[in-house]
């Protein structure tokens, strides 16, 4: 059960990263268009 939770919680990591990489990219292509 444990390694299930574990895997889970690093799911979400991930995703979250993911998540901020594509706020950080976004926003530093908006900085770059305008």
């Amino acid at each position: 059960m444990q390694i299930v939770l574990f895997f889970l919680n690093f799911r979400n990591d991930v995703f979250s990263a993911c998540n901020l990489g594509l706020i950080v990219v976004s926003s530093a292509s908006n900085h770059l268009v305008f």
